[in-house]
C-alpha cells in the first residue's frame, strides 16, 4: 500500500515494450477498484481482468505482469503458473502486498518467499501514522471511518468507508504475538 508497486510494474510494462518485447498486464476479476493498472501519480496501463493466470498462454508473451497478485483465488495454482512462466523463459512480475491489515503474512506472498526468494524486489512506503513519523512501514492499516480494524476477512476491497494507511510497527495495531512467548 503506497509502496510504489503499481508504479514499478508500470514502469516495467513501459520499459519491456520500449524495448521491443511482447508484454501482458493482468488483474484478478476480484479486484473492482481499477479497470487498468494505476498508480496514485496518474500514470496507467491496460489490464485484462482474470480469474486465474492459468488462462493466460504465457508463450505468447515475453513478459507478463499481475498487479494485486494477493488477490486471486488460489495462490498455490498461480505460483506454479509463474514457476512454470519463468522456467520457459517467460519473464514475470507478480505485484502484491506481504501482509494483510491484520498483520497476518499474505497466502500468494508467503508462498512466492517460499518458491522464489531470490527474485522478491521488496518496495516499502512511509508510515502516514502520524504525519511526521516516516518511518519504513511494514504494515496496512484498515481504517472504517477512522478506526483501525483488526478482525475480519483477510481481503476487502477499498470501498468509500474504507481506507487503507501505510504503518510502522510502532502505529501499527495490533502485532501478531502469538508466537511470542
Amino acid at each position: 500500500m503506497k509502496s510504489g508497486k503499481s508504479q514499478y510494474a508500470i514502469e516495467t510494462y513501459e520499459s519491456l515494450r520500449h524495448g521491443g518485447r511482447s508484454v501482458a498486464a493482468f488483474q484478478p476479476e476480484s479486484n473492482t477498484r481499477d479497470k487498468n493498472i494505476s498508480s496514485r501519480t496518474g500514470i496507467s496501463i491496460p489490464a485484462a481482468k482474470i480469474s486465474t493466470l492459468e488462462a493466460v498462454e504465457c508463450s505468447k508473451y515475453d513478459a507478463v505482469i499481475a498487479d494485486e497478485f494477493h488477490l486471486f483465488d488460489n495462490p498455490s495454482a498461480e505460483i506454479a503458473w509463474c514457476q512454470a512462466a519463468r522456467e520457459r523463459g517467460t519473464i514475470v512480475l507478480a505485484a502484491m502486498i506481504d501482509y494483510d491489515y491484520r498483520g497476518i503474512k499474505m497466502p500468494a506472498y508467503d508462498l512466492a518467499e517460499s518458491a522464489a526468494p531470490d527474485f522478491i524486489h521488496y518496495l516499502t512506503a512511509r508510515c502516514d501514522e502520524p504525519v511526521d513519523c516516516d518511518q519504513p512501514a511494514r504494515y496496512t492499516a484498515m481504517l472504517v471511518n477512522g478506526q483501525q480494524q483488526t478482525s475480519g476477512p483477510q481481503i476487502i476491497i477499498e470501498s468509500n468507508d474504507i481506507d487503507y494507511s501505510p504503518r510502522c510497527a510502532t502505529h501499527f495495531l495490533p502485532i501478531q504475538t502469538d508466537y511470542c512467548v
